[in-house]
């Protein structure tokens, strides 16, 4: 079972480093290593989506999308 807790802030800035550099396949897959880790993040689903969406993997994108807005409906940020 996937752990809960936070990612370390570390952990977020090398993963939205990678996203703001155009490392877009090596963002998903540290992102879906960070899920795997802490399903119940907000931040890491947003930043898988906006990888697998900078990739062309649309289907992809929409499913971590809506995995984002159900922990997070009310984001201004999706």
């Amino acid at each position: 079972m996937a752990n809960t807790s936070q990612a370390s802030p570390q952990q977020l800035q090398n993963l939205i480093q990678l996203l703001n550099n155009g490392q877009l396949a090596q963002a998903e897959t540290l992102a879906k290593n960070l899920i795997a880790q802490h399903s119940n993040v907000f931040i890491l689903h947003h930043v898988l989506s906006l990888a697998l969406d900078g990739q062309k993997k649309y289907a992809e994108a929409v499913t971590s999308y809506q995995n984002a807005l159900k922990l997070q409906a009310n984001s201004p940020d999706l």
